[in-house]
């Protein structure tokens, strides 16, 4: 009886074992704190203090603006150009040609000029429309673009086709007049680069020029 009532009674090296486990346990809460506590997780006032994003456009589509976006044209002569592509409608690409190779093209390109627009989304692009003939002669789809685009310096403008009159309804977002945020550093040259970089001619070798000669 006596041995089982010993056995009972905690001895000096079981309480130091108990003590060494409870050292342990709190030394372990303090070396791995909760990661889900809301005071290391909660924003500071200061979170945005030094917070810069600078936008990086690498894509420039070449076409009409989206059917159903308002839009603005990039004011000012340096930033449109008046050129001759070659347009394969089949393929729905539009190339940019090298002077050098105009003349031997001349029947094959289309003058057209260049605008650079830019959607309430953000969306920046370059615009091709025709320009008139040698004769002055131009068809009314695109009279109405040239339209489009001088309103559109001024204000957001919206492009609808009205196929019973053969030309593009051009709707005005009167109640919008604040300012196109252009991207930095896109100026009109830079916005030609990204369009145009894999549809440029400048080589009568070219395998888009050999096929158009039945060259295959």
């Amino acid at each position: 009886m006596n041995d089982e009532k010993m056995q009972d009674v905690p001895n000096d090296e079981d309480t130091a074992a108990d003590a060494d486990v409870e050292d342990c346990r709190a030394s372990g809460e303090q070396r791995l704190p909760n990661p889900f506590a809301p005071a290391a997780l909660r924003l500071g006032q200061n979170f945005n203090e030094g917070l810069r994003v600078k936008t990086v456009v690498t894509n420039v589509p070449v076409g009409r603006p989206p059917r159903h976006a308002y839009f603005r044209v990039r004011r000012g002569e340096d930033n449109r150009l008046a050129t001759a592509l070659l347009e394969l409608k089949d393929e729905n690409k539009t190339y940019i040609i090298s002077r050098d190779l105009w003349q031997a093209l001349a029947g094959e390109l289309v003058q057209m000029v260049l605008y650079q627009y830019i959607t309430k989304q953000g969306v920046v692009g370059i615009w091709p429309v025709k320009l008139p003939n040698e004769e002055g002669r131009l068809d009314s789809w695109n009279e109405s673009k040239l339209e489009a685009a001088r309103l559109a310096e001024e204000s957001w403008v919206r492009l609808r086709a009205n196929m019973p009159l053969k030309a593009y309804e051009i709707m005005i977002a009167e109640g919008c007049t604040d300012e196109p945020d252009w991207p930095e550093d896109l100026t009109f040259d830079r916005a030609l680069e990204l369009a145009f970089r894999d549809s440029r001619i400048d080589d009568i070798d070219d395998p888009i020029l050999k096929n158009l000669r039945g060259e295959f």
